[in-house]
């Protein structure tokens, strides 16, 4: 999972990760949350509420995008151009989450076609 502070939504967000830490055991999770130090403490509160520190990673900031895209089976991310470029790049499947502008709509459409995104 990929958001900082004009990502996804910070609400959107924490309960997209409380969904995976509450509902998959068999998983890893690194949890992005950029430059959010107050998202980042509520991520890392959910995981130890829920004792999965050992298979959930919170990190924030971080120049290693690519490198943990191409150890990823899955990139839960804003419909961005870079990052979903980055994504395709590192043969990761992209789970992109409401593509509100008419662009995004359209990479999405794209990434979709290529069989490498899904929408919600």
């Amino acid at each position: 999972m990929q958001d900082g502070e004009f990502g996804l939504g910070k609400s959107r967000t924490y309960e997209m990760l409380r969904t995976f830490v509450q509902n998959f055991d068999n998983i890893q999770v690194v949890a992005i949350s950029g430059r959010n130090p107050k998202m980042k403490r509520s991520f890392e509160y959910l995981v130890e509420q829920e004792k999965k520190q050992d298979c959930i990673k919170i990190l924030d900031y971080t120049t290693k995008v690519p490198e943990l895209m191409s150890i990823s089976d899955l990139v839960v991310t804003k419909p961005g151009g870079l990052t979903t470029s980055e994504s395709l790049a590192s043969r990761s499947s992209d789970y992109c989450n409401k593509p509100y502008s008419w662009s995004r709509r359209r990479k999405c459409c794209f990434f979709r076609a290529k069989a490498s995104c899904y929408l919600d």
